[in-house]
């Protein structure tokens, strides 16, 4: 009895211990690449391909743009896109990446600057005056006193 109508029976092979149907397994055997990359583009995968960089006076035109405004309107970026013959998307995902950037760079910044006034109140000032005591036996006068303060009365 066939419960999957839709779908054509396949007589098993020998290849790879009977895993695959034979029709398959000789088709996976003469298309391994042309497979691989159905199975990218299906998958949503990266390709080897990569976009060509932006040019130095594109991104020097982003960024000067970007110290203007961190997000500029979608009709400044649709202006830049096609000034730069690029799609919107990858201006886009500048701007988005440059913003990460200089978020990244305030946090440094503010690190930076928490990790120096932390050493700086860890050092000892030196402006501060010491008491100098030649005989070396008065340690004992800076303690607080027992002593009931003096009444008023």
């Amino acid at each position: 009895m066939n419960y999957f109508t839709n779908y054509p029976v396949y007589q098993y092979s020998s290849y790879n211990n009977g895993q695959y149907p034979s029709n398959t397994a000789l088709q996976y055997q003469a298309n391994a690449e042309a497979w691989r990359r159905h199975a990218m583009i299906q998958h949503g995968a990266r390709t080897t391909e990569t976009k060509p960089r932006l040019a130095k006076d594109e991104v020097d035109k982003l960024e000067r743009e970007f110290q203007r405004n961190h997000k500029p309107n979608s009709s400044l970026k649709k202006q830049l896109a096609e000034e730069m013959r690029v799609d919107i998307a990858r201006i886009n995902n500048w701007f988005q990446n440059r913003r990460a950037k200089a978020k990244q760079e305030k946090r440094t910044q503010e690190n930076e600057a928490r990790r120096q006034s932390e050493q700086a109140a860890d050092q000892p000032n030196q402006d501060v005056v010491k008491e100098y005591y030649p005989d070396d036996d008065h340690h004992d006068d800076l303690r607080p006193s027992a002593a009931p303060f003096p009444s008023m009365d």
